[in-house]
């Protein structure tokens, strides 16, 4: 979980913040392209049975369901028990309960303008 604003999830390219918003049903949206990035990156973590991916896609199950996620067994690599997993969160982006922002973990700024440097006079 990252603070109040959700939970985190390291792709090979950036840091991704995922929130949950269990009531919020916008229908009809599109995908954004930060949601596309996370559902891929989760499939590919399940599929290779990454246990932070996992367990991110367990607490993220479980805030959808306001805490009341029922006990599931522990899906193995490649078992129908991680695919059923990701298409309930595959599902709960589709519907807009997940939101997906890219994690700022340092900003760049533009250089403070140098002081004029007074010069001594040529010879």
């Amino acid at each position: 979980m990252v603070g109040e604003r959700g939970f985190s999830l390291r792709t090979p390219a950036e840091w991704l913040v995922v929130c949950v918003d269990r009531f919020n049903l916008a229908k009809g949206q599109e995908l954004t392209e930060l949601q596309v990035r996370f559902l891929r990156a989760l499939r590919w973590g399940l599929d290779s049975g990454d246990s932070a991916t996992l367990a991110l896609a367990r607490d993220l199950e479980d805030a959808l369901s306001g805490g009341a996620a029922f006990e599931s067994v522990v899906p193995s690599r490649g078992t129908a028990g991680a695919g059923d997993l990701f298409r309930r969160v595959e599902l709960a982006t589709l519907r807009g309960q997940i939101s997906v922002e890219r994690e700022t973990l340092f900003t760049f700024r533009e250089p403070e303008e140098a002081p004029e440097l007074a010069l001594p006079p040529l010879p």
